[in-house]
């Protein structure tokens, strides 16, 4: 389960394509994100996606984020 995230927070985040559909992947883990190199700092805007699927496979609204 997500807890929501605040701008002191720094999201770490990369974007896959499987089969045409684009998946968003955010974590709070450093460890993660060095595997995919991405790093966006505070708050993020989400305009064309209707979820978000966190690293561990859950799947949120895209409006946890906005």
């Amino acid at each position: 389960m997500a807890r929501g995230f605040t701008q002191a927070d720094t999201l770490y985040c990369t974007l896959t394509e499987r089969r045409g559909r684009r998946h968003l992947h955010i974590t709070l883990r450093e460890d993660v994100a060095r595997e995919h190199q991405f790093a966006f700092r505070h708050s993020l805007w989400i305009g064309r996606f209707r979820s978000i699927v966190t690293p561990d496979g859950i799947r949120h609204p895209a409006s946890i984020i906005t």
